[in-house]
């Protein structure tokens, strides 16, 4: 990775952080992440109810005011929802990636494309069952 890239980078992840609002239960819903860079609006939808009902619980909650894009990869994805970045005040939420997840929901009617929103999960061979992350998602790039 050249330094160029590394240091764009880490000025990225401290200028974007998220602050959403977004009504439980409408049927595909969309929500707003408001950057220090501007606005992403995402659709969540029906399909895949649990983590949309999640996501939309977790904007109500203010879970993510505030939180920033923390991973970037160029030409993939950039992700946010690691609770360990959030203020001392909010650090006793568990690990997302361990202990607060969600079973899958794929769907193949969705697939990855430029601005699809995703859950994060640790690999399939520390997670066969291939469970979501219940804070940690990512918004494809390319």
């Amino acid at each position: 990775m050249n330094l160029y890239f590394k240091k764009s980078s880490f000025v990225f992840c401290f200028l974007c952080t998220l602050s959403c609002s977004a009504p439980l239960g409408n049927e595909n819903t969309s929500v707003s992440i408001k950057t220090t860079l501007g606005e992403i609006r995402i659709k969540l939808y029906d399909e895949t109810p649990r983590h949309r009902d999640n996501f939309i619980r977790l904007i109500n909650s203010g879970f993510y005011d505030g939180i920033s894009f923390h991973r970037i990869i160029k030409n993939f994805m950039i992700q946010a929802g690691d609770p360990a970045i959030k203020s001392a005040s909010k650090k006793n939420i568990p690990d997302s990636l361990k202990t607060y997840t969600i079973p899958s929901e794929f769907n193949n009617k969705y697939f990855h494309k430029k601005g699809a929103l995703a859950a994060a999960r640790q690999g399939n061979e520390i997670n066969p069952e291939m469970r979501s992350s219940g804070t940690q998602f990512y918004i494809v790039q390319e």
